[in-house]
């Protein structure tokens, strides 16, 4: 990176998204406080490299492959305080940081009516997970050029679930609807087939799976 004025202070993190979608630890790098000065086209380059292999194993889907990029400014107060931690090492936040942009509602840019309900949503997050979504929201289907999409064939309750997941990488808490747990997450595993979330058929059937009993196993 080339600075054009002062110098600045940046933190930054590069992670690759693996052939689910998720975040994956072997494949983040983080870079916590970083001067960027006028004169610092030379400071670039990585110590850890991938083998293609492995690349194309585990992050590689439909021949592409996604990388999550964030930088942060930090301000004079904030590396203050960042010069106490030990060693300079922070924790990593950028789950966190998914989940405070799936509930800012003012940033996302396209809406979905599921049911009568009215559901708002972040297109390259969906996209990213999703390739139906993909395909939906920047191919050459219609629903890339509308502004409401209406969603048919599912409940607004697993719509939402669903949107959560993308957003946060994990199910929400479902206990207290009025409809049997297991149901839920049995219409949950049909939305994450219909939309291609691997992940998200994982975790359902891993909770399908620990949670059943005589009973559920006659609802299933």
């Amino acid at each position: 990176m080339h600075c054009k004025s002062e110098d600045v202070t940046a933190s930054f993190s590069f992670d690759l998204l693996d052939k689910y979608g998720r975040l994956s630890s072997k494949a983040c790098t983080r870079i916590n406080m970083w001067t960027l000065t006028q004169n610092c086209w030379d400071e670039n380059g990585i110590l850890w490299f991938m083998e293609r292999s492995e690349l194309e194993a585990n992050f590689l889907r439909d021949g592409y492959f996604t990388l999550v990029c964030g930088v942060m400014i930090l301000s004079e107060s904030y590396k203050e305080v960042t010069k106490r931690f030990v060693n300079g090492i922070m924790p990593p936040r950028i789950h966190d940081h998914f989940v405070e942009l799936f509930e800012r509602k003012e940033t996302t840019d396209v809406r979905f009516e599921v049911d009568g309900e009215i559901f708002t949503a972040h297109r390259s997050v969906l996209a990213a997970w999703s390739p139906v979504s993909n395909a939906e929201l920047f191919g050459s289907m219609t629903e890339s050029k509308m502004e409401t999409i209406a969603i048919k064939d599912i409940k607004p309750l697993i719509f939402k679930a669903m949107l959560h997941f993308i957003d946060t990488d994990s199910l929400p808490d479902l206990s207290d609807e009025n409809i049997p747990l297991v149901t839920i997450t049995q219409h949950l595993l049909i939305a994450a087939d219909r939309y291609g979330l691997d992940g998200l058929k994982i975790l359902c059937e891993d909770r399908i799976l620990r949670d059943i009993s005589m009973d559920t196993g006659i609802q299933l």
